[in-house]
């Protein structure tokens, strides 16, 4: 199995999806900060994670048995504070159809230009994220990346 470093793969999606054009900053998980000052704004952080475990039953392939590790991190575009509708929605629009753009460019063996990823998947939704104590309009793409 390639070697798994979940910082860099989450640097990886942040530097990838960063590149959307609509966007005005983004931010790491080293770079999160206590307020959000330039909207729309990009935090990608890891979510959840597992491992299979090697076992007498695992896919077995030339080189051995194969385990399989993936991570689904969280990339929350703030769009802009939820009093704001009218501004939201054009910007909303924009934003995501620059990431679905970005997404559907990802060419296999450099997933976000990292080749220990070898599978991905992602789904995303409209959701309100209270950050603080103001409501945002936020983006949210569930991402999550595989190796073996």
């Amino acid at each position: 199995m390639a070697t798994v470093s979940m910082k860099t793969w989450n640097s990886a999606i942040e530097t990838t999806l960063s590149a959307a054009p609509a966007l005005a900053s983004s931010q790491d998980f080293d770079e999160i900060s206590d307020a959000i000052a330039d909207l729309p704004l990009l935090q990608v952080l890891i979510q959840n994670w597992y491992q299979s475990r090697d076992s007498e039953t695992a896919q077995a392939t030339f080189s051995g048995v194969r385990r399989h590790f993936e991570a689904t991190f969280y990339a929350d575009f703030y769009v802009a504070p939820v009093s704001a509708a009218a501004q939201v929605s054009a910007t909303f629009m924009d934003l995501i159809e620059d990431v679905n753009n970005i997404l559907d460019a990802q060419v296999p063996f450099t997933y976000f230009g990292d080749s220990t990823i070898k599978s991905f998947e992602w789904m995303a939704e409209r959701v309100v994220i209270v950050y603080a104590n103001y409501s945002y309009d936020v983006a949210r793409y569930t991402i999550t990346v595989r190796t073996f």
